[in-house]
């Protein structure tokens, strides 16, 4: 506990004293003393869903901040750069990112009450090594199906810059999360070593290895969307480590991810630049004080100004983000993406270079309700996930697969808009669902690897 509080207290002073404002560090306080409070009650050593959610929030709306916003506007570019903000825009941003955490911990602490640790919810599911060769059956039918819908291996080898996406069918996603989940499986079962008498033995290597080989080629680090590849390959590699990843080890891998590997795919996927190309445009230095890619609060605060502007929607947008897979062909009535609205009027001022820009999904719900809705919403949406997801464990082969996966795509979803980044989570999870009523049994001797559900040592 005291390994993570200080990190967190190390990165927000240094940063508040070698490049904060002092009104910005003062405005973030209250939602840095929230991060703070309950990242000290995690009680699991190793890397848990609850880590990386307010690791990632404490990097956007304490660390971000305080390293880029100054006398009412965001020095050193941005995708609002240049813009002024009012002293109230500010605030009711900060008010926004405070009061979703606030929700989101006084929801953890009051399902905390009726948590008990003597008669634990959890779903044991078990794969045998007898089934590694179906396994790659659905493997090899997932990874065909997701170079038919995305136009073809050209298309799938090509940058994002020269992908024709014309030819990419809507049904690609659902291939790509069958072909993560059966890879994800294969995984669990060869990692989980010799069972019911039985090893995967060189076979269940050689599966392994093909497997992780299509996923290399359908999910690479040339032309895959960064966050598409952190959900892709992040519960691979906790599979591999078998779960155990301490908090200190990812704390440095996220520093090191956000310092060196981000703004390295971000031009190896989009432009089909080389890596040691890549690798030559970055300046850790300069970067540290200035972490690429970390405008989820400058969004956000064009936000208050876009919305003081066009007025609150009243559950419009909420409700076309809630129900993201009913495509605008059937609900003509659809409210178009927040975010894709605020990118047109940004790019129509040249001041951000795409349309494509993020926004935290606790603005989805200002732009309906105003404060109210952050607060209401951000209770049932923590509560929701508390009592459906976190507090009902789910195990195969003792490794918390479902939590690896809601772990890898805490990022993209707190980064949001949600509309359009929670299709692949939203599928994967089904997918979880299906292929472990087919694939796998039920079993109540199956315990957690290495007692990974209590943190035991």
């Amino acid at each position: 506990m005291f390994t993570r509080v200080s990190i967190y207290i190390f990165l927000w002073a240094i940063n508040s004293f070698a490049v904060g404002d002092v009104d910005t560090v003062l405005l973030t306080l209250p939602t840095f003393l929230l991060c703070i409070f309950n990242v000290y009650r995690i009680k699991n050593r190793y890397l848990t869903a609850a880590d990386m959610f307010w690791f990632v929030y404490f990097i956007f709306f304490v660390i971000g901040p305080i390293q880029t916003l100054s006398d009412n506007y965001f020095r050193k570019g941005g995708p609002v750069f240049g813009i002024y903000f009012t002293d109230g825009e500010i605030y009711t941003a900060a008010a926004v990112t405070f009061l979703f955490a606030l929700s989101a911990t006084v929801a953890g602490l009051w399902m905390a009450r009726d948590a008990k640790p003597s008669r634990p919810n959890v779903a044991n599911y078990v794969i045998d090594s007898g089934m590694l060769v179906p396994l790659f059956g659905v493997v090899l039918l997932s990874f065909v199906a997701f170079v038919v819908f995305s136009g073809g291996i050209g298309n799938v080898l090509a940058s994002r810059s020269e992908r024709d996406a014309d030819s990419v069918s809507l049904l690609r996603i659902f291939a790509l999360a069958s072909l993560l989940i059966s890879t994800f499986f294969i995984t669990a079962v060869v990692m989980r070593g010799r069972q019911n008498g039985r090893s995967p033995g060189f076979s269940g290597f050689a599966i392994l290895g093909c497997s992780l080989a299509l996923l290399l080629v359908a999910q690479n680090p040339f032309n895959t969307p960064r966050y598409f590849l952190i959900q892709s390959w992040m519960p691979v590699m906790l599979l591999l480590l078998k779960g155990r990843l301490g908090a200190m080890p990812f704390y440095f891998a996220c520093l090191f991810g956000m310092l060196v590997v981000l703004p390295i795919t971000s031009l190896t996927s989009r432009f089909g630049t080389s890596i040691f190309e890549a690798i030559g445009n970055i300046d850790v230095k300069e970067d540290f004080f200035r972490l690429p890619y970390v405008d989820i609060f400058d969004l956000l605060l064009y936000e208050m100004k876009f919305i003081g502007d066009m007025g609150f929607s009243y559950g419009n947008r909420v409700l076309g983000a809630l129900l993201f897979f009913v495509p605008r062909s059937i609900w003509t009535g659809k409210s178009q993406l927040l975010a894709l609205q605020m990118g047109d009027e940004l790019v129509a001022m040249k001041v951000a270079g795409t349309e494509n820009l993020s926004l935290f999904f606790g603005g989805e719900f200002y732009a309906d309700f105003g404060l109210v809705g952050v607060v209401v919403f951000g209770l049932l949406f923590s509560a929701l996930y508390l009592r459906f997801l976190h507090n009902r464990k789910l195990l195969l082969n003792g490794f918390s697969i479902r939590e690896f996966i809601i772990i890898s795509a805490t990022p993209i979803i707190v980064r949001g808009p949600i509309g359009a980044n929670a299709p692949l989570i939203f599928l994967t999870l089904i997918f979880l669902a299906i292929y472990l009523r087919l694939l796998a049994r039920p079993s109540r001797a199956m315990r957690p690897f290495a007692a990974l559900a209590e943190g035991k040592r």
